[in-house]
């Protein structure tokens, strides 16, 4: 009881709760009471760690986890491995090298980016980010996909989009509320496309030159 009160009181959870069970097998294996308090605060640490890194993820508002030993480097040849794992060591962040931005300071993805480093560049036109990447200023470009596949397919060779993203944020085609009858024209013709291929057909003359073939969005017929 004293033990559980007072682990409450000091906000040790993992240690409240494996108490009683690390006293047992300190006993049954004559671990020294040294022992026995290293192999419980150990396991405090550890816990408290993993709930900040799981805390991290909540507050960045990922849409779905997503995690560097699942790419399937097979379905995008775009992908260079040895570039993903450079990146994925996080040198660069230690070594203050920015990434850069495209759009005002504050915007969502600046928040999602500065989850992993502060070293943010802001500025105006997706070409502007281009010099600083190729003379060392920045690492990286982080805008939509599409965009990305555009800069590298303008800049053979020097540029590759990776298979990561920090949010996930479908396009759309807007109209005038209400107009229900320009609605449906439109969701036919999609529709229709995909079933004879143009709609694959147009993905590949364009960013499909640097991306692979994505499933057609279903049409939300509402």
């Amino acid at each position: 009881v004293a033990i559980d009160t007072a682990c409450r009181t000091l906000r040790l959870p993992t240690i409240r709760e494996r108490a009683a069970q690390a006293a047992a097998t300190a006993a049954r294996e004559q671990h020294t009471y040294q022992g026995f308090l290293a192999e419980l605060l150990l396991a405090e640490c550890d816990d408290r760690d993993e709930r900040r890194r799981a805390r991290r993820v909540h507050d960045a508002a990922f849409p779905r986890p997503k995690r560097l030993d699942e790419l399937d480097y097979a379905a995008n040849p775009n992908l260079n491995p040895a570039v993903i794992n450079t990146l994925a060591a996080g040198d660069w962040v230690g070594k203050g090298r920015p990434l850069c931005l495209i759009g005002d300071s504050g915007t969502g993805k600046e928040k999602n980016i500065k989850e992993f480093t502060s070293k943010v560049i802001t500025l105006d036109k997706y070409s502007d980010c281009l010099e600083p990447i190729r003379n060392g200023d920045a690492q990286a470009l982080t805008t939509d996909n599409v965009i990305l596949a555009g800069l590298v397919d303008q800049n053979k060779d020097e540029f590759e989009v990776i298979d990561y993203t920090f949010t996930e944020e479908p396009y759309g085609i807007g109209l005038k509320k209400g107009d229900d009858d320009f609605r449906s024209f439109i969701n036919d013709v999609l529709e229709a496309a995909v079933e004879d291929g143009s709609w694959a057909k147009a993905w590949e003359n364009t960013a499909g030159t640097v991306l692979p073939t994505p499933e057609p969005p279903p049409v939300d017929r509402y």
